[in-house]
């Protein structure tokens, strides 16, 4: 019988399982990292509005809260009434209720997010020389948003000015 070259059946197979197992291993790698992508996307889409949120908040803290209602002339403090905002048991720090903002801000790559906002100032202390938030005429502001689609949620915190707005 002549010598004949090639590979046999059992060689074949044998690279067949090998490579199927290669190629099912990478497969599951590239969804992987894909769902990873899309994960950090809207990571980065919650990050970027709580802070687009925060400062349109601090450019028009009026116009942003009071959603097209005439409050022209007030202070912020005055539109979301913190005088009346209960203190925080054990503190000098009054702490408002979030307030949820639900419009076409709100509305990014075709899912509806959930902003809230909290806002919440320390009142002056007789007993103490450091001057506080009230004194200062600055009111401290959370801003939380959460994605409808996951458990991804960012929340940034800063300062706004309790002033009247000049329009």
């Amino acid at each position: 019988m002549k010598s004949e070259k090639g590979f046999t059946l059992v060689e074949v197979l044998a690279a067949l399982v090998i490579i199927s197992i290669i190629l099912t291993s990478s497969i599951a790698i590239f969804s992987n990292t894909n769902a990873i992508a899309v994960s950090n996307s809207e990571k980065l889409v919650v990050i970027n509005l709580a802070d687009a949120y925060l400062e349109r908040l601090k450019a028009d803290p009026v116009k942003t809260i009071s959603n097209g209602m005439n409050e022209e002339n007030k202070t912020i403090s005055e539109v979301i009434n913190l005088a009346s905002c209960p203190l925080l048991a054990g503190t000098s720090k009054k702490v408002c209720p979030k307030i949820n903002l639900n419009n076409e801000l709100t509305r990014l790559n075709e899912k509806q997010y959930t902003v809230s906002i909290q806002f919440s100032q320390t009142q002056s202390n007789s007993s103490s020389k450091i001057y506080s938030e009230k004194d200062l005429q600055l009111i401290n502001v959370l801003v939380t948003v959460n994605s409808p689609t996951s458990k991804i949620s960012s929340s940034v915190e800063g300062y706004i000015a309790d002033e009247k707005t000049n329009k």
